[in-house]
């Protein structure tokens, strides 16, 4: 066949590295699983099913980020020059969710969305949005609602109406 093979390998020795540095690059790490190794240490496995554990030799989602105490995932673009990121932080004793722009320094505002309708906001002065474009005829509606395990209404706190300054308590 037309295929390159090499020995299995090992995070300290993997198969394919380089002449420089011959502990980081890819070895197998077990039958049909695929590892990375940097500096000697397993960095990425790929399972047969297409899991992908970073920091995870045995992943049980198909992106599995593992990191002892604090494990950070961030996403940014660096659009004209400018970086902006959401991190979704997971730590010991609070889980976090950032939302930067302008190098990390500026807000962003949160926004949660259905389809392509704003549901929910957290804006960069903290207040929390909730919208809903179909009550009252189409108008913006905010509200907060609660619902009984049946999902039946129990409170609802909230604007009639868009323009009406007034606030409903339901029960």
């Amino acid at each position: 066949s037309n295929q390159s093979r090499g020995a299995a390998g090992s995070a300290s020795e993997p198969s394919y590295a380089f002449y420089a540095d011959h502990d980081s690059g890819m070895y197998r790490g077990g039958t049909n699983i695929l590892s990375f190794a940097t500096a000697g240490t397993k960095r990425i496995t790929v399972l047969a099913d297409g899991k992908v554990g970073i920091g995870s030799g045995t992943p049980s989602g198909l992106l599995d980020v593992n990191k002892g105490t604090q494990a950070n995932i961030q996403i940014k673009t660096t659009d004209s020059g400018s970086i902006n990121s959401m991190v979704f932080s997971i730590g010991s004793a609070t889980n976090q969710i950032f939302s930067r722009g302008a190098n990390s320094s500026t807000a962003r505002n949160l926004v949660f969305m259905q389809g392509n309708s704003e549901v929910l906001k957290i804006d960069t002065a903290g207040n929390l949005v909730l919208r809903d474009g179909v009550a009252q005829g189409n108008s913006l509606v905010s509200y907060i609602q609660a619902n009984d395990v049946n999902g039946v209404a129990q409170y609802i706190l909230g604007q009639v109406s868009t323009g009406n300054q007034d606030l409903y308590l339901q029960q």
